[in-house]
């Protein structure tokens, strides 16, 4: 009978799962950065959605926009914006986000 050491599966197995927890904790990181929380706008200024990623940080993924902060379909990127708050989320499908 041949006896076989856990040890080292032990150790690739724990390895793995630190580098997976790590990734992890880098995906959160790229939530969108906004810059201006409260930018002034005017309804007949022309700014589409894809204009206000001016007034946050892409960290990777892009940027979504929703008038509401839970819910909601996000906004077309060259739909024009009116008067109102807008929230922005991370374009990511792996990790969900937060809405600024």
């Amino acid at each position: 009978m041949k006896k076989r050491s856990l040890s080292r599966k032990s150790v690739i197995l724990a390895s793995f799962f630190l580098v997976f927890l790590s990734s992890m904790s880098y995906m959160h990181a790229q939530c969108p950065t906004v810059n201006n929380p409260n930018p002034l706008i005017c309804d007949a200024s022309g700014f589409t959605f894809n204009d206000l990623n001016a007034f946050a940080t892409d960290n990777g993924d892009g940027v979504l926009w929703y008038s509401s902060l839970t819910g909601g379909n996000a906004f077309a990127s060259t739909q024009l914006v009116q008067e109102g708050t807008y929230y922005a989320e991370s374009n990511s499908e792996v990790v969900p986000h937060d809405r600024l």
